[in-house]
């Protein structure tokens, strides 16, 4: 499994290095943790081991320059193709409020300061094998920390999960 992330500035925390620096950033684009040395890499591989199936995954974090949000691209070899590509995410994610499915590509501007994850998957042509690509797009300042918390505190004391949060 490959993953590529397309991070904001405020994805890389909030410590002023000047590296980070909207003024730094701007204009630019780059990857960062290459060689999967990504400080979150080990919350992910635990997370796929837990799943099953024993894919191993590249990670490779990119610095975006825009405020917030994260968009992610992660390739999946299969082992039979998808006549519907989306199937396997409607049956998992059926009835979840935040999570939004569309054939179309989701972009930033798309989820941007609401608590959502809009996600597309999409059979690649011309490959010998068969290759999934999923296309996922959040606010990580919403949906990637504060907002997640609130739906999480929401759940714990049985309240509608959608309480307080931006849709």
């Amino acid at each position: 499994v490959v993953a590529n992330a397309a991070s904001g500035v405020s994805g890389a925390g909030n410590s002023p290095k000047r590296e980070l620096l909207f003024a730094e950033v701007s204009g630019d684009f780059r990857a960062y943790g290459v060689g999967n040395s990504h400080r979150h890499l080990t919350e992910m591989t635990a997370t796929m081991a837990e799943l099953g199936g024993g894919a191993e995954l590249v990670f490779t974090p990119h610095l975006l320059p825009v405020a917030r949000g994260i968009l992610a691209t992660i390739t999946v070899p299969l082992g039979a193709p998808l006549v519907d590509p989306l199937a396997p995410f409607r049956d998992a994610y059926a009835g979840q409020p935040f999570i939004e499915l569309t054939t179309d590509q989701p972009t930033l501007r798309d989820v941007v300061h609401r608590n959502v994850v809009r996600l597309s998957a999409t059979m690649i042509a011309g490959l010998r094998a068969p290759t999934l690509l999923v296309t996922s797009a959040i606010d990580n300042l919403v949906k990637g920390a504060a907002g997640q918390a609130v739906q999480n505190a929401n759940l714990m004391f049985a309240l509608d999960e959608r309480a307080g949060l931006p849709a």
